[in-house]
């Protein structure tokens, strides 16, 4: 009676589960019930024949007492989960397919059930199961992926990204929102530019006027894969890899050969496979697919990292130890993260930013010691941090504002990790502050409070605190007194306002809460 009661239970179990069939289950089936008839005369109709020694037909077994078995993982075991313990019962036939496979295999997720009768264990399945990629995914190597978002199959299976790059709405960008001084820019997802704030010397890409307002498309500009803004001076990334700059450049920052300020962008050449620009204070520095470094520009305190204190308006190559996989350049110094997670600096060092312990000018680029296994690294005016791998910040420089995060004003320029136990992926800087996104999406910031930058009116922060409102948060770009995030496709920006670059219309005020931008559609 017990076992009865079992058996119907098990039947009218199986009577509500969905089909779930794959594109090999067919051979599959056809190659098991072709074993199965071996040697039997086919009938004229009907399923094919089964041999007496089967127990039912296609049958698998298990024990009423042992574990249950999975219903959907596939079959660890190889025989949906029988004798998984030691026998304490008989075993109890639990499913015989109709016509030997003749309908789909609902037990295994789409994988088939091994056969059992008196002389074969479990038989090998023919054959691997074709995975089923669900609405917006493609099967691309063996997976299912989102060609919209994979940067390892950007817009098609096998067209990845360059190194550094994500991937949005099938196409590949390097920065796609960046802040300098007083401006910001964002390239849309058709790859055209938007612009808001000061647009002293041009840096924009617009000979007029002074300051936009509000955001509003770059016609000038060709469609983009990366942007770079500075407090002077800009660059562009083409989709097929040219390098535009344009704006102020007096002191040669962007290596076309002359001083002429740039009113419109143009093309950069002795350059080339550029991967991502770093506008400086009167220099520029470029990073390559190779991981090659290029700087241009003033060179009085080692700027150009090339040993000499000589000016170059074009781009000399800077003698790295090993090739970079960031960089960042800030008011007069420059850092770069190495391959090997170390870091490098050079140029001005007064506070010990490019150097902790020393206030001399580094000509050339030097391992900063105490810093192992970095992926990001960003430079302020006079301080530095990077991320590790492990997301741990460590930052080094003047301390004056709270700059290093560590809870205190200590002038020491040693490196330190901030004092919090946040965990980190991306930090940014300005002159005198910090932020950095959480790997949980939140953004924290740290350092000296102008307007509104740090989240609150008129204080300083010397650990790092959480910007209220934002939450997961794609990047980051930090520029004089305030910063921009990109959040589930929107810009968000906040802090100092005083050249509309919170891109808000009619207003100038400071906003410590971040506003959302009105990009132009």
């Amino acid at each position: 009676m017990v076992r009865a009661l079992v058996w119907a239970a098990v039947v009218a179990t199986l009577g509500c589960l969905p089909e779930i069939r794959t594109a090999s289950d067919a051979s599959s089936d056809a190659a098991g019930d072709a074993a199965v008839d071996a040697g039997s005369p086919p009938d004229a109709v009907g399923p094919p024949d089964v041999p007496p020694s089967d127990v039912g037909a296609d049958v698998a077994t298990v024990d009423v007492f042992d574990a249950p078995a999975p219903l959907d993982g596939g079959d660890a075991g190889g025989d949906l989960g029988s004798d998984l313990g030691s026998d304490t019962g008989q075993d109890v036939p639990l499913m015989a397919e109709t016509a030997i496979d003749a309908g789909p295999d609902v037990f295994d997720g789409g994988h088939d059930v091994p056969r059992v009768d008196a002389t074969t264990a479990d038989a090998a399945e023919v054959g691997p199961d074709v995975p089923m990629c669900a609405m917006g995914q493609t099967l691309c190597g063996g997976a299912c992926v989102d060609t919209q978002r994979s940067a390892a199959h950007c817009g098609a299976c096998g067209t990845a990204c360059r190194v550094g790059e994500t991937c949005a709405a099938g196409l590949c960008f390097g920065r796609r929102l960046a802040a300098g001084g007083g401006s910001a820019c964002f390239i849309r997802d058709d790859r055209s530019v938007v612009c808001w704030g000061n647009n002293d010397a041009q840096k924009l890409g617009l000979a007029s006027p002074r300051i936009i307002q509000p955001p509003r498309v770059i016609d000038t500009l060709p469609p983009l894969r990366s942007i770079a803004v500075g407090r002077q001076a800009s660059f562009g990334l083409g989709v097929s890899g040219q390098l535009r700059g344009w704006g102020e450049n007096i002191s040669g920052q962007l290596g076309l050969g002359t001083v002429t300020q740039q009113e419109l962008p143009s093309t950069i050449s002795g350059v080339s496979a550029v991967a991502s620009a770093e506008p400086g204070n009167g220099f520029s520095c470029l990073r390559l697919d190779t991981g090659a470094v290029h700087c241009a520009g003033r060179n009085q305190a080692g700027h150009l990292g090339d040993g000499t204190a000589q000016p170059s308006n074009t781009f000399v190559q800077v003698p790295l130890p090993a090739p970079s996989i960031k960089l960042s350049s800030g008011q007069g110094h420059s850092c770069a993260v190495l391959m090997d997670g170390r870091v490098v600096c050079w140029g001005e060092n007064q506070s010990g930013q490019a150097q902790p312990g020393s206030t001399e000018a580094q000509l050339s680029p030097r391992i900063v010691a105490g810093v192992a296994g970095a992926v990001d690294v960003a430079v302020a005016g006079l301080s530095t941090c990077a991320v590790l791998l492990d997301g741990q910040c460590l930052c080094w420089g003047t301390n004056g504002g709270g700059q290093l995060g560590r809870g205190n004003l200590d002038p020491s320029s040693a490196v330190a990790p901030t004092a919090s136990s946040a965990r980190f992926r991306q930090v940014a800087a300005a002159q005198h502050f910090f932020c950095a996104v959480e790997t949980s999406g939140i953004v924290d910031c740290w350092g000296e409070n102008a307007a509104g930058e740090l989240g609150n009116v008129g204080r300083n922060f010397t650990t790092p605190q959480p910007i209220s409102g934002l939450s997961s948060v794609e990047t980051l770009a930090c520029g004089d007194s305030f910063c921009c995030v990109l959040m589930a496709g929107e810009v968000w920006c906040w802090g100092s306002n005083s050249s509309s670059q919170l891109g808000t219309p009619e207003s100038f005020t400071p906003q410590p809460v971040p506003q959302r931008v009105p990009l132009p559609r």
